[in-house]
Order: C-alpha cells, then sequence, then structure tokens
C-alpha cells in the first residue's frame, strides 16, 4: 500500500512544508468535507489551508531515492524534452509526466510513464520557478 503524504508551499513565507494532519469541516449548506485547517509536521499550531498550496506524495521515489510529488520537476531521457513537471490527470485518475517546453501534448499518450528508474528530481514548479524555463 503506498503512503499518503503530502507536502505544502507556504505562499506567504515561500517556502515548503511537511504536512502533518488535514483537518476537515462539513458546514450545513456547502459542499462536504471542505479542507479548513492544516497542521505542519513539526508544529502544533493549525494554519488556514487556504495560504498553502497543498501537493501529494505520488508513491514514488526517483532513481535517486527522492520521493516524488505533484508539481515537481523531474529531467530524463525522453524524446521531445529533458525536463517534465509531475501532473494529475483527471480523465485517467493518475500521475503522468508533462513535458516542459515547446510541445503541447499530453506526455502520458506519448509513454511518458512515471518509470521510477528513469526520472531525477530536480526541482518544483514553487521552489523553482527558474527550471521551466525552455529546453
Amino acid at each position: 500500500m503506498k503512503d499518503i503524504k503530502f507536502r505544502a508551499w507556504d505562499k506567504e513565507y515561500r517556502q515548503m512544508q511537511y504536512v502533518g494532519q488535514m483537518h476537515f469541516s462539513h458546514p450545513r449548506g456547502t459542499t462536504p468535507n471542505v479542507l479548513e485547517y492544516i497542521c505542519l509536521d513539526k508544529h502544533d499550531t493549525l494554519y488556514y489551508a487556504d495560504k498553502f498550496i497543498l501537493m501529494q506524495f505520488i508513491g514514488l521515489k526517483d532513481k535517486n531515492g527522492v520521493e516524488a510529488y505533484h508539481k515537481d520537476i523531474c529531467s530524463g531521457k525522453w524524446p521531445y524534452s529533458d525536463k517534465c513537471i509531475i501532473e494529475w490527470d483527471n480523465k485517467r485518475c493518475g500521475f503522468y509526466l508533462k513535458p516542459i517546453g515547446g510541445t503541447n501534448f499530453c506526455a502520458y499518450d506519448k509513454g511518458y510513464k512515471l518509470n521510477a528508474n528513469k526520472f531525477e528530481i530536480i526541482g518544483n514548479v514553487h521552489e523553482n520557478p527558474d527550471l521551466l524555463g525552455a529546453t
């Protein structure tokens, strides 16, 4: 069974945090299970969830043993790009690698499956936006 873990980008302090707990509410007249608060891994304090951008652990590690999360940037040897972003596909209910650069297609359709021994995490879109430049 895969671990279910999250990390969070703190929009105010511009740093990555690991999430220890999530607190949901079910207010009347709204959508059930609304994420209201998160508790960071090393703190007992509750923080409003809207101050963070959550990223889920995808259940895989890269070729160096680094845990892979949604919105991580990966390098590898692929036909159309040397760098990709780990993205979520609602239609297929799964993570895939989206090429960075001039290509405009779904990497999943081209066979860019998340094969852990084929990629290396080199950053993420929040801490390393400079890596999003064209390859």
